[in-house]
């Protein structure tokens, strides 16, 4: 299906409506909104010729992105973070899914994390050798994550928890957003045969006395479901059950994902709807 610019940039300016809502509430401004999309159409530019298999470099760059030859200063200085952050939230998830990490009720272990070759030295390895266990473990701790007991390393807190960390935490908004953007793409575009999960449920006049009610039952459901999905869908991975792996586990082209999101949101009607079809000045 062949769109028209005109009907791609309309798309983009619908896109783009809740993060010029996001810089306004935090006093960012256009100038802010540029700086920060300068970065970033950087960075993707080169993951997207990388995606195409094509070579890199500072012409194909600017052509893709529209930016000048002297913005190109250090294109990955911004990627370190979140790299690292992602491999933090893995080794969360194979601690919490892992046959080898949990106990016979499916619960996360306790694990060894002194001397050599220990057991949390050994679930971080598995993950990656980019950073070391002593790195994972402090940011573990700094998140409040793990805690150290006369057993062992204990997990105190749900990889679905691990947010308070507001840059991690929009690190997984990134996701989201991404996500849930290229879900409805391809289901608009019909570009696959089996469509995306994209369902929004909403009811716009709840009374405040039971909001609260609401609001815990739809937290309670929720986590309840994302315990069954992760359940359901461990079973497949092969990064958790290596058995899956078959005969030959050497290529990535039979390596396939499948993300399931969830999240609610509630408050006053009017700090939310009140003014959505009004025009400035009206």
């Amino acid at each position: 299906m062949e769109i028209s610019r005109n009907t791609i940039l309309h798309c983009l300016e619908l896109v783009l409506v809740p993060i010029v809502r996001f810089c306004l509430r935090h006093s960012l401004t256009i100038g802010d909104l540029r700086f920060v999309a300068k970065k970033v159409f950087m960075r993707e530019a080169k993951r997207e010729l990388l995606r195409r298999g094509e070579k890199v470099n500072i012409a194909r760059l600017c052509v893709l992105s529209g930016l000048y030859r002297k913005d190109f200063d250090d294109p990955d200085g911004a990627d370190t973070k979140a790299r690292e952050g992602n491999l933090v939230m893995r080794v969360l998830g194979l601690w919490e899914q892992g046959d080898e990490y949990v106990d016979r009720s499916g619960k996360p272990r306790i694990l060894s994390y002194r001397g050599e070759d220990n057991e949390f030295q050994r679930l971080a390895a598995s993950v990656t050798t980019a950073l070391s266990s002593g790195t994972i473990l402090f940011q573990l701790e700094r998140m409040g994550a793990v805690e150290k007991t006369p057993r062992g390393l204990k997990l105190t807190r749900s990889v679905q928890f691990v947010q308070e960390d507001l840059e991690m935490g929009f690190e997984i908004v990134t996701k989201d957003i991404d996500g849930v953007i290229r879900a409805a793409e391809e289901n608009l575009l019909r570009l696959k045969a089996m469509p995306n999960l994209h369902i929004r449920t909403e009811y716009d006049n709840v009374s405040s006395k039971d909001l609260p009610n609401v609001q815990k039952w739809v937290l309670d459901q929720g986590k309840a479901f994302q315990r069954r999905m992760r359940k359901y869908l461990s079973k497949f991975d092969r990064d958790i059950h290596p058995k899956n792996l078959g005969d030959d586990n050497s290529l990535d082209s039979d390596r396939c994902f499948i993300s399931v999101g969830t999240f609610s949101l509630s408050g006053d009607y009017r700090d939310f709807y009140q003014f959505e079809n009004e025009e400035p000045g009206s």
